[in-house]
């Protein structure tokens, strides 16, 4: 007999967890459909949103519109012919010249690299007055790279 209750307790408890799961997930996938709702509701209105902008756009951006602003605010005349270009060439920088100068500046040509913490008076080298071969190698390695050549 005592076997027999214990076989009904499991089972009435096994029922009672299942029930409790079952109302768990119930819950879980009610709340689930509730923030679904609301997302769709919220793309919905952005959408919304969004046809109302690209109709304010379209609007706003008609050309007989844009055309009478232009004659109201803006002072526009033709173009005359002293303003055009005569010889581009002569007038515009030309696009194919180098960044790169062709010699080191002479505030480079004898600076010597300081760390940062040896700037002491003592420590200061005197500017040289002819450039050493580090200055040369740029100089032909500058004449090296505008001429086309490279390495």
């Amino acid at each position: 007999m005592k076997r027999m209750w214990r076989k009904y307790l499991t089972v009435f408890v096994l029922a009672g967890l299942s029930g409790g799961l079952l109302l768990q997930t119930s819950q879980s996938v009610q709340q689930a459909e509730d923030e679904l709702r609301r997302l769709e509701k919220s793309v919905d209105n952005e959408r919304e949103t969004i046809r109302v902008l690209h109709a304010e756009w379209a609007h706003l951006n008609r050309p007989d519109r844009l055309e009478s602003l232009a004659g109201q605010y803006l002072e526009l005349v033709p173009s005359s012919s002293d303003q055009m270009l005569v010889d581009p060439a002569v007038q515009l920088p030309d696009p194919f010249k180098p960044a790169i100068p062709s010699v080191k500046p002479a505030y480079l040509m004898n600076a010597q690299p300081v760390s940062i913490g040896s700037a002491s008076p003592s420590s200061v080298v005197k500017p040289k007055t002819k450039p050493s071969k580090s200055d040369e190698s740029f100089n032909d390695l500058l004449d090296n790279v505008q001429s086309g050549g490279g390495e």
